[in-house]
């Protein structure tokens, strides 16, 4: 099954990908990701994309049967302040609406 991966470099979604057979990985940074992922030994096909200003690219889409949608804000670096929530609930923020997401079709 190809499945596309958003948030792949988080905590989450590394894990993740250990289990999937073939992973498309969505990342802000491509190049980060694919050092990231690749030193830990996952072999996935990354596509850059800049969720706030652009449409997920075209060819990452394709042949995709399911999504796991794990963006968001991590929860792990510091402290959640007044500042950090107001950022996190801005339109165009680094956000998750309704926390993870899983998207499956069927053939």
């Amino acid at each position: 099954m190809r499945a596309l991966v958003t948030g792949a470099s988080g905590f989450v979604g590394r894990r993740l990908l250990g289990r999937l057979q073939r992973p498309v990985v969505l990342s802000r940074n491509a190049s980060r990701a694919r050092r990231l992922l690749a030193a830990e030994g996952h072999q996935v096909e990354v596509h850059r994309w800049e969720p706030q200003s652009e449409p997920a690219p075209i060819e990452a889409l394709d042949g995709v049967e399911v999504v796991f949608h794990l963006t968001g804000e991590p929860v792990a670096e510091g402290r959640w302040t007044a500042a950090k929530k107001k950022a996190a609930g801005k339109p165009g923020g680094r956000h998750a609406e309704s926390g993870p997401v899983v998207i499956a079709a069927g053939a």
